[in-house]
């Protein structure tokens, strides 16, 4: 490509030895060198709108938002405080 330029730097990163196996293991699940999975990751985790920084809300936003959420919770049945106990979960495994 004429007149374009890519540039890229190389860091190193210190990770601990599950979150490395679990990197590698995804690498290669996807058919890709390790190093070259990790950098996709991060560039993606980094790319604008993606949600690397977090949108604060302002209340209002946060009011409409559980409104929403709390729409039809008129519709959910009561159920009698037996319906959580304990042994109403493992009633049919005995």
């Amino acid at each position: 490509m004429i007149g374009l330029r890519s540039e890229r730097t190389m860091i190193q990163v210190e990770l601990k030895p599950e979150v490395e196996a679990r990197l590698v293991a995804d690498a290669l699940a996807n058919g890709v060198e390790p190093a070259v999975y990790a950098g996709a990751v991060i560039e993606r985790a980094y790319q604008p709108g993606n949600g690397s920084r977090k949108a604060s809300r302002s209340p209002q936003e946060v009011r409409a938002w559980l409104d929403s959420l709390a729409q039809f919770s008129d519709k959910i049945p009561q159920l009698p405080d037996e319906a959580f106990k304990r042994e109403s979960f493992y009633q049919d495994s005995e």
